[in-house]
């Protein structure tokens, strides 16, 4: 049963977030907040939240593809140099909805969110007991996975193909 699975899985995160022990050297680097690619995140996140604020109205339409660049110097802060032992200016987010919020505003992530939720609604219509929870593993999977890294080629593609299995499978009114 799906909801079988999604319980599953949130008492293994909860597990895994709360018992230190349960965690390897590498989730605790990526989980850091003080330091490594969380600290990171949070440097760009905090960043992104001053684009958006400074952005008037871009804040609805966006700055245009692939602009972060651009954008996020005016909100460098040098402890992204520090930690990474360089001078790199972010182009990504490492977050898809505020990659879409810079790019393609907030009427974007509001389009992106309508086709995400669209996606899991329709997955769960699907007749098939076994299709539907591979179908809906596979979409949540992506959202989240783009949620804190990058959406590649092949991502992106596996959500596209399940999305049009989903639509290829759920039952259409008369």
């Amino acid at each position: 049963e799906v909801s079988l699975a999604i319980v599953a899985g949130a008492v293994l995160a909860a597990v895994l977030l709360a018992v230190p022990a349960t965690r390897t050297l590498m989730g605790d680097r990526v989980l850091n907040i003080a330091g490594g690619s969380a600290r990171i995140r949070i440097l760009i996140w905090s960043g992104i939240r001053d684009i958006t604020t400074a952005s008037g109205w871009r804040v609805w339409l966006g700055h245009g593809p692939e602009t972060l660049r651009h954008v996020f110097p005016v909100h460098y802060v040098p402890e992204i140099g520090r930690i990474e032992g360089t001078e790199a200016m972010p182009d990504r987010a490492h977050n898809e909805l505020l990659d879409t919020l810079v790019s393609a505003g907030a009427i974007g992530v509001a389009l992106e969110l309508a086709v995400f939720a669209a996606v899991i609604v329709c997955a769960f219509r699907v007749k098939d007991r076994t299709l539907r929870a591979g179908l809906l593993a596979a979409a949540v999977a992506h959202i989240l996975e783009i949620q804190l890294g990058l959406a590649t080629v092949p991502s992106r593609l596996a959500f596209i193909a399940a999305a049009a299995v989903i639509a290829a499978s759920t039952p259409r009114p008369l």
